[in-house]
């Protein structure tokens, strides 16, 4: 019989073979939340159409500028409301929290309805200050919900 020791990271159960090791990876700490559920947000991800809730959308009379070509900045494309619907951490950096958004101006028939995002190296979510109330109104039904793809 063989005795075999090993250290686990509390936050996010990785297995050492050295406390030192393991006390690296707990000093990362676990990420503070930047949104909260149920905050509005934008993203930096912008879109030249829509088929949902033309309500959704922040900016619906852009109108795309030919002097820019295919520009896909908020210029010339819409750029919409997402309520944040929950946060986890990803399953590869257990020490990330993970923001799962959705917009109701998106039917989710083409995709596009929603997406998760992360506080960087990604489109970082930014609360939008005093939303419509329609906006919040509408997303009630949506807390809680999950998704499978990055925004």
């Amino acid at each position: 019989m063989k005795k075999v020791i090993c250290y686990e990271c509390s936050i996010c159960g990785e297995q050492y073979d050295t406390e030192a090791k393991c006390g690296t990876c707990e000093e990362k700490g676990l990420e503070k939340p930047i949104v909260a559920v149920g905050d509005i947000v934008r993203t930096g991800r912008t879109f030249g159409w829509f088929n949902g809730n033309r309500r959704w959308i922040i900016n619906p009379d852009v109108k795309q500028n030919p002097a820019h070509g295919n520009c896909f900045n908020e210029c010339c494309c819409m750029v919409f409301y997402y309520v944040v619907t929950a946060i986890d951490r990803t399953p590869e950096d257990r020490h990330c929290l993970r923001y799962h958004l959705f917009t109701k101006a998106m039917s989710g028939q083409h995709g596009y309805r929603d997406g998760f995002t992360f506080s960087k190296d990604h489109y970082t979510p930014v609360v939008i200050k005093d939303p419509p109330v329609f906006v919040i109104k509408d997303s009630k039904d949506l807390i809680g919900s999950k998704s499978e793809y990055l925004i």
